[in-house]
């Protein structure tokens, strides 16, 4: 349906507003409940966003870092590990008005191509509460830990 019009590109320096932009997005409503005036949000926010983009350095310094397109234009993030046994998939995020129109279930079902391709498992951290869980779990992604906020969810390439 839409993976037609989705493509990636890697990202580039000229991509850190936009990449905040995607990174508070997905924050926002979880953000909203602290009562924090808004000055407040977008300080933490960034603060957030910036110790993410170290950790990502540190941690994942080979990992797979995408802008997802739709059309040409720049709708989200993709951040996958590739590595000799698994995949992990660190993070996907669309902005707001490009969610629950079927885009994610798209982006996730051509990891999991890939990864059938490859004959790798899948794994991806969920906070519990996420919307989205309903969505890997329709996939095939079953949980194999509970880290208390987060769930640890595998897909495994069908035997």
């Amino acid at each position: 349906m839409y993976m037609q019009s989705i493509t990636y590109r890697p990202i580039e320096e000229a991509d850190s507003a936009f990449l905040f932009d995607v990174y508070a997005s997905a924050q926002q409503e979880e953000l909203s409940l602290s009562g924090w005036p808004q000055r407040l949000q977008e300080g933490f926010l960034r603060n957030q966003f910036e110790a993410e983009r170290m950790f990502l350095a540190q941690q994942f310094s080979h990992a797979d870092l995408r802008i997802v397109l739709y059309q040409g234009e720049p709708i989200g993030r993709l951040y996958l590990d590739i590595k000799d046994t698994k995949i992990e998939i660190l993070d996907i995020a669309l902005l707001p008005e490009y969610r629950n129109r079927g885009i994610g279930t798209e982006l996730l079902r051509s990891i999991l191509e890939e990864a059938e391709e490859r004959n790798k498992p899948v794994h991806i951290h969920v906070l519990r509460r996420s919307p989205s869980v309903r969505l890997y779990y329709r996939l095939g992604f079953y949980r194999i830990a509970d880290n208390g906020t987060s769930w640890l969810l595998k897909w495994e390439p069908p035997s």
